[in-house]
């Protein structure tokens, strides 16, 4: 048994009462598949709970008194991940065997992963990305930019300026990782020469090559069509103008496959907390990931009829979807 939990597990000298609920309460572990030794760690987390709110009895309790509990807790800092979500464990089994009423109303799901997800994000997270200074942005990227890209100085300065023209634009950041991307190997494509020197003879080129030797998808090769056709007319300010006949990646044969109504509403009655929240806006409103992501209050209409309007994302030239 671990150091100093002994001595929080009630003995014979205790009320019996008392007694009685710990027994309860490991029994219920058990059931859960807590066994020894971890059980015991989970009565030391749920008496800690109860030392922290004292004087009052445990049916008296209320869901806010658990979530900052576990806000305090995490914040410490001392504990490790897993420990954090064995103490959110202890207290919803600690609440599920007092019965109280408002068990369901703490989202258990969300605080196991708390910790995780409260923490800082990298410097290249989609949530976060757009909002870093522009050098900044395009080094967080270098790490997936294999080493022959990057040696072409004039794109260098090409992918600073198609950066600065998509934010001025306030196209999402999933449209601008693609067409950063989509430039560098494009750059990589014609090699050592400027980019301004090449044209539509060198896009087509590169296209066809994506359709017969990469053997892409249509849908991947007219983002990448899109891509250069915003370098050229908004970074380079160069048209391309008639780019000519050029191999076109075949389209599959196939129908898409969609849920039906029953199906997604069986979807969603099986998605719980905040997972629920976000996969209801999605279907609701159109919006895509990161936009639900990150949506601010701003962009909830209350004055009449509570809905939501969508935020005022921009996603280029390539979005097919509605």
């Amino acid at each position: 048994m671990p150091e100093g939990v002994s001595s929080r597990i009630p003995s014979p000298a205790q009320p019996e009462a008392i007694q009685r609920f710990w027994d309860k309460y490991l029994a219920l572990l058990h059931r859960g598949g807590v066994k020894p030794p971890a059980d015991r760690w989970y009565v030391r987390r749920a008496e800690l709970y109860i030392e922290s709110v004292p004087g009052r009895r445990l049916g008296e309790h209320q869901p806010a008194d658990v979530t900052g509990h576990l806000a305090d807790l995490g914040r410490l800092g001392r504990m490790e991940d897993w420990q954090f979500r064995q103490a959110v464990d202890a207290l919803q089994k600690l609440f599920e065997l007092v019965g109280v009423s408002w068990l369901h109303e703490v989202d258990w799901r969300y605080w196991r992963y708390w910790r995780e997800s409260a923490r800082s994000l990298p410097a290249d997270h989609p949530t976060i990305a757009r909002s870093l200074p522009l050098r900044d942005g395009a080094s967080a990227d270098a790490s997936h930019v294999p080493a022959e890209e990057t040696a072409v100085a004039a794109g260098c300065a090409v992918i600073e300026r198609l950066v600065a023209v998509i934010r001025q634009r306030n196209y999402s950041i999933r449209t601008e990782e693609a067409y950063r991307s989509w430039t560098h190997r494009f750059l990589t494509f014609i090699g050592d020469r400027d980019p301004g020197d090449a044209g539509a003879a060198e896009v087509a080129a590169f296209l066809e090559t994506l359709a017969v030797q990469g053997n892409v998808a249509a849908s991947t090769q007219n983002q990448a069509l899109n891509a250069l056709v915003f370098v050229y007319e908004q970074v380079l300010e160069r048209p391309l103008g008639d780019m000519g006949t050029f191999q076109r990646a075949k389209r599959p044969r196939r129908l898409p496959v969609v849920l039906t109504q029953g199906e997604v509403g069986r979807l969603l009655a099986n998605i719980e907390g905040t997972y629920h929240l976000m996969a209801s806006l999605l279907y609701g409103t159109g919006m895509r990931l990161m936009e639900c992501l990150r949506l601010r209050v701003k962009d909830v209409d209350c004055k009449s009829e509570p809905r939501i309007r969508k935020p005022c994302f921009r996603h280029g030239a390539d979005s097919s979807r509605s």
